[in-house]
């Protein structure tokens, strides 16, 4: 334990709490600054160590002297974010007590106070205690909620909690969630079709798997129609932007083939999901439509090339809450992708093997809007390239075919905005989607897909998915 260090955070939290009062302001508004001291007095010796912080302090709810306080520090051994209620001293002193978590697992018991210097600083200090050690903070903040910025994709920076929710999910990873999804879903329709009545032209019962064609007849159905239902739920727990939802994906296609080796199709979405935004306090409603249009391409027997596109039309519907009050908005957003992959199929006894090279770049723009407090937000937009590498395996048992696949993918982008202060979310850009499956085959041109999935190795995100499909062909 350094002493000097504790007896310097010491001396500033005393002098916090007997400052007089000098001034009456406005305390609304987001604080940032960094802070200082000790962790000392733990179970384990080798934890006692000096600490140096990033802090970010939100003040709502403000009435009557009573207020909310919103804490999060990050330093060298871990994160702290801790919410209570205080009291505002004659206008320019605060105490608050805090509770809440250290690293995600530590509870924590807080003491906050500080005093305001100036319009636009305040100095701060606290103490606490968890399970195997205590704190001791202190530092200076100044107030940013004048000079909100909240455009990253112009360069500018995002404050998230008095940012629309839109500003904080409409990220390069919440835009390749959606594109990824319809383009595979897509992209596996078209590897099926393609691939399949040529490596499987005859099975054990003398039909076609694929089609329920007689055996021998390997060329491909002239018409197929196809719907899929989709439903993601996911979670953000990056402290700062954390948020916590689900998205319900429909889609609807149909396709004509061309010969025995060209597809040419297009399907119709519609889209809905429900997001609460933790970091404001908010939740935000996206739901809009898409046509999306797509070719196959048969190589040979064992490689085909897909291409896929989308364009969509989203409404959104959001809120956020700051000093107490709900602040409402809503506003539309354009969307558009393009996605190739090159796709090859070989067949070992009952095993089918598939392996997978795609692309996708996408693209999406939020209209301007005004908010209900009258705060102009000017439009934004995100953009990304994904590229990913999978491989899949089937086990051919009759009319059913059980598999597992692994997609390897990356961004050419960050997954998050930039956001005020230090304290930022890692640049994880990789992430591996992993699947199991059971496809059915009829012998009447029905061919079921049940699917689900889980994303893994991508920092601060939760994501879970299930996948129905049904096709006909004709």
């Amino acid at each position: 334990m350094n002493k000097r260090n504790y007896l310097v955070s010491a001396f500033l939290l005393t002098a916090v709490s007997y400052v007089k009062p000098v001034l009456a302001i406005d305390i609304a508004g987001n604080w940032v600054g960094t802070g200082s001291g000790v962790q000392f007095f733990c179970t384990d010796p080798a934890k006692n160590t000096n600490i140096s912080s990033d802090v970010s302090v939100i003040f709502d709810e403000q009435s009557n002297n009573q207020i909310q306080v919103d804490f999060t520090g990050v330093d060298n051994i871990g994160t702290t974010h801790l919410l209570g209620s205080g009291l505002l001293s004659n206008g320019d002193a605060i105490s608050a007590p805090l509770t809440g978590f250290r690293n995600n697992d530590e509870f924590i018991d807080y003491n906050f106070s500080g005093i305001f210097t100036d319009d636009n600083t305040l100095q701060y200090g606290g103490a606490g205690t968890n399970e195997t050690c205590s704190y001791n903070f202190g530092g200076t903040l100044i107030r940013v909620f004048d000079v909100i910025q909240p455009l990253a994709s112009d360069g500018e920076t995002i404050i998230p909690e008095v940012a629309g929710s839109s500003d904080i999910i409409e990220d390069a990873l919440s835009l390749s969630r959606v594109v990824i999804h319809s383009s595979s879903v897509i992209n596996d329709r078209l590897q099926h079709l393609l691939i399949r009545p040529h490596l499987l032209k005859v099975t054990a019962t003398g039909f076609n798997l694929n089609s329920g064609l007689a055996a021998g007849d390997s060329s491909l159905s002239s018409l197929g129609i196809w719907v899929s239902y989709d439903r993601s739920n996911f979670e953000n727990t990056f402290i700062r932007t954390q948020y916590k939802g689900h998205i319900n994906t429909f889609l609807v296609g149909v396709d004509y083939t061309l010969g025995d080796n060209v597809i040419i199709g297009s399907a119709f979405s519609y889209e809905a999901s429900d997001i609460d935004t933790k970091f404001n306090k908010g939740n935000v409603k996206i739901s809009g439509y898409s046509i999306l249009p797509y070719f196959g391409y048969l190589l040979n027997d064992n490689w085909n090339l897909n291409l896929s596109a989308g364009l969509s039309q989203l409404k959104y519907d959001q809120y956020r809450t700051f000093t107490g009050l709900r602040i409402n908005s809503n506003t539309d957003s354009q969307r558009w992708f393009v996605s190739a992959n090159l796709n090859g199929s070989w067949i070992f006894n009952s095993l089918l093997v598939s392996g997978s090279l795609g692309a996708i770049t996408a693209n999406s723009e939020i209209d301007r809007y005004i908010e209900s407090n009258g705060r102009q937000i000017n439009s934004s937009q995100s953009s990304l390239t994904t590229f990913s590498l999978g491989t899949e395996v089937a086990y051919i048992m009759g009319e059913f075919e059980p598999y597992f696949n692994v997609n390897l993918n990356h961004d050419n982008k960050s997954s998050g905005n930039r956001l005020s202060g230090t304290f930022q979310a890692p640049d994880d850009r990789n992430d591996i989607l992993g699947a199991l499956g059971l496809r059915y085959y009829g012998n009447q041109g029905l061919s079921i897909t049940a699917e689900l999935s889980k994303r893994f190795k991508r920092v601060n995100v939760k994501e879970n998915n299930l996948s129905l499909m049904a096709r006909w062909d004709f």
